[in-house]
This record gives C-alpha cells, structure tokens and sequence, in this order.
C-alpha cells in the first residue's frame, strides 16, 4: 500500500504530516546500489529497489528505522553477491 500512497497520511493511524520514508528509502537505495554494492541499474534492478526500500520502510515503524536500514542493507549486499555470481556462471 506504501508504493501507492507514498506521501499521504500512514495508515491506520492518521495522524497530521505525510508518511514520505517509503520514498526516501527507495531513493537511497538508487543511489547506494551502483555506488557502494555496483549493481547496474537496469528496469529489473529498479523494479527490486523499489520493492526492497518498500519492505525496509514498512519494516522502520515495528523494528526502528536502524534495524530497517540494517536488514535492507543485508538483503541488497545478498542480492548484489547472488547478481555477480549469477553473471559470473553465465559468462
């Protein structure tokens, strides 16, 4: 629901002000691909990004925004290492 309400009320409590760290954590997550893991981005990648700082930002408001971070950040250098290795079987 994040993806789609980015920047509207966090439901089900809403309370005033707008719920804007799905967007921020996507946002991140296309800059720290490329340059700490370098994942290339293609629609895929993007695609994943996306749903990936999604999950991270749903996870902030039960875990804290530290743990969120912690367990996107593991996810991304564990998909990053299964992308290389996929790329480096194929070649």
């Amino acid at each position: 629901m994040d993806v789609l309400a980015t920047g509207v009320p966090s439901w089900p409590l809403i309370e005033p002000g707008f719920d804007l760290s799905p967007l921020f954590l996507i946002a991140a997550a296309f800059v720290v691909a490329p340059l700490v893991f370098r994942i290339r981005l293609t629609w895929w990648s993007l695609a994943a990004l996306a749903v990936g700082g999604t999950l991270a930002a749903w996870l902030a408001d039960p875990l804290g925004l530290l743990p969120a971070l912690a367990a996107g950040l593991l996810a991304l250098s564990a998909g990053a290492a299964w992308s290389r290795r996929r790329r480096t079987r194929r070649r």
